[in-house]
């Protein structure tokens, strides 16, 4: 079986993943088509450009023997996963009627009115309605995915749960003795960091003992540094600037307690597999794209709805249960059926049979 995965660019994000799929058919088998350069704002955030580093990846954008090999790719592949590309690539699986995965995120992140608009009801008409009664699947990097297309006259018998899949690390050891509180990421409005303090305001008035390490920057740090001074926190929360994906994860491995608190705006949001990979009891938004698909409340793991009174419920759960047992069972959902190894048996197993999981990567959506 040969497979070719187009997408924007390859980070830390995807690297697993490939690894993985060439572990499933072999090194001479597999191909990542990179379409781009990485972003400038993402280097900035720490990520490196992977693309040349790796023979398997192919960058059509630096010239065109390049872009013909990925072109040559799409035709001949027996099993393409779509990822962010120019459509031309879809265009090509879709003359040949070959197995295809596209692989999305939710579409309507500001409401389902956008696909009235005519420029994007052609590309939703170009992206999915027509490719609908092709041997084409849809792999929902989110748990909202699916009931976007299926407004775009997509099949939602024809999507499966997906996600994305960063390097598994191994389990590390957990003091509980006291809370120790992370929080990463862009500090923008949709990712509601404000919400960290208020975590942190809430335990205090509890008299709960605690740390916190918030990491990041944007718009919205100065908001976060003015409450902090207003709750009178400057002795529990600690502010770092960006760092890199492998600092993140040290800090992630001494932490025991996660707050991922984005909105709808996040399609899915790799930090929530790494904090439970490394074994943080973690309070997540359930409007996040990934939160419903790795999360179970109070047993992996505690959810709020974005409110502050949800918000206080969600606290008050987590210091009533036994933070170990919820430690280990995140470990074990992400180990066990969210890793890079298991994303990659089971797509490798769905596109031989078209038998749908029971669980995780590749069950229905």
């Amino acid at each position: 079986m040969t497979i070719t995965f187009y997408c924007n660019f390859i980070s830390h994000h995807e690297l697993p993943l490939s690894l993985a799929l060439i572990d499933e058919v072999g090194k001479d088998n597999f191909h990542f088509v990179a379409c781009e350069p990485i972003h400038a704002e993402r280097t900035k955030m720490g990520y490196e450009d992977e693309s040349a580093k790796y023979p398997f990846v192919v960058r059509p954008y630096l010239n065109e023997e390049e872009h013909l090999k990925a072109l040559s790719l799409a035709e001949e592949s027996d099993v393409v996963i779509m990822g962010s590309a120019p459509i031309e690539y879809q265009k090509v699986r879709e003359k040949n009627n070959k197995l295809t995965y596209l692989y999305r995120e939710r579409l309507f992140k500001n409401g389902t009115w956008h696909r009235f608009y005519p420029p994007t009801a052609l590309k939703l008409y170009e992206g999915y309605t027509r490719v609908r009664n092709k041997n084409f699947y849809l792999i929902a990097a989110s748990a909202y995915t699916a009931g976007d297309v299926a407004l775009c006259g997509f099949p939602r018998e024809k999507c499966l749960k997906w996600g994305y899949f960063p390097e598994l690390l191994p389990k590390v050891e957990k003091s509980f003795d006291k809370l120790r509180i992370m929080w990463c990421g862009r500090m923008i409005w949709w990712k509601h960091p404000e919400d960290a303090v208020e975590v942190a305001s809430i335990l205090k008035e509890k008299k709960v003992p605690f740390e916190m390490q918030m990491i990041g920057n944007g718009d919205k740090r100065k908001t976060v540094e003015d409450l902090i001074k207003k709750y009178n926190l400057t002795e529990n929360i600690q502010l770092q600037d960006f760092m890199a994906p492998t600092e993140i994860r040290k800090v992630m491995n001494k932490s025991n307690v996660y707050l991922f608190t984005s909105g709808k705006q996040e399609g899915w949001g790799v930090v929530l597999n790494e904090a439970m990979n490394s074994g943080c009891a973690v309070i997540a938004n359930v409007h996040a794209g990934s939160t419903p698909y790795l999360l179970n409340d109070k047993v992996n793991g505690f959810l709020y709805d974005g409110s502050k009174s949800s918000l206080s419920a969600a606290i008050d759960a987590l210091l009533e249960a036994d933070l170990e047992i919820i430690s280990s069972n995140a470990y074990k959902t992400i180990s066990q059926h969210w890793s890079p190894a298991v994303a990659a048996k089971s797509i490798v197993e769905f596109s031989k049979n078209q038998e749908y999981l029971k669980e995780g990567p590749c069950s229905k959506a």
